[in-house]
């Protein structure tokens, strides 16, 4: 048995620590915690398949993917066009359709690519997109929990509370 010690810090404030007994190897807990948080880290074990869209919003966010530049403005007939189809109503009404919060399709297709919407224009029917930093999705913690996810190693149990995020 093995000591798993597990400290995320945000800065100095400690938001969780954790202790216990394992069977897990070091390099199975930083793929599984790799795999949790859809990143890289730098065990060299620790490989992730590259990101695949799927639904509706995937030519956008293969679109997005193909781009070099950090930021794009699309117009909404423009995000029509790539799509194939009309944006919802709600597009062209709610500034909150265009939020990074990856509980939306939507969001999680360009947010899974490493984009971020930003500058929604509704009068002019348009939507800056810009890259976000190291490629992965920045986006704003709000204060409502989305559904927790229990992260299992070595046979124990951690119940892991993300939190929502939205612009």
């Amino acid at each position: 048995m093995k000591t798993l010690t597990v400290q995320l810090q945000d800065g100095e404030r400690i938001l969780l620590s954790l202790e216990t007994a394992t069977t897990a190897q070091p390099h199975d807990v930083l793929n599984a915690f790799a795999a949790l948080l859809n990143t890289d880290t730098d065990a060299p074990s620790a490989s992730l398949p590259p990101t695949r869209i799927s639904g509706k919003y995937a030519p956008l966010a293969d679109y997005l993917k193909t781009l070099e530049q950090p930021s794009i403005q699309l117009t909404f007939p423009q995000i029509e066009h790539l799509l194939g189809f009309a944006l919802p109503d709600s597009a062209s009404e709610h500034r909150a359709w265009w939020a990074n919060d990856v509980t939306h399709s939507q969001a999680r297709a360009w947010t899974a690519v490493g984009w971020q919407s930003s500058d929604v224009d509704l009068t002019g029917k348009s939507v800056k997109f810009i890259r976000s930093p190291h490629g992965q999705a920045e986006e704003a913690v709000s204060d409502t929990p989305a559904k927790p996810v229990t992260f299992v190693i070595g046979g124990i149990r951690v119940p892991i509370t993300r939190r929502r995020r939205s612009n």
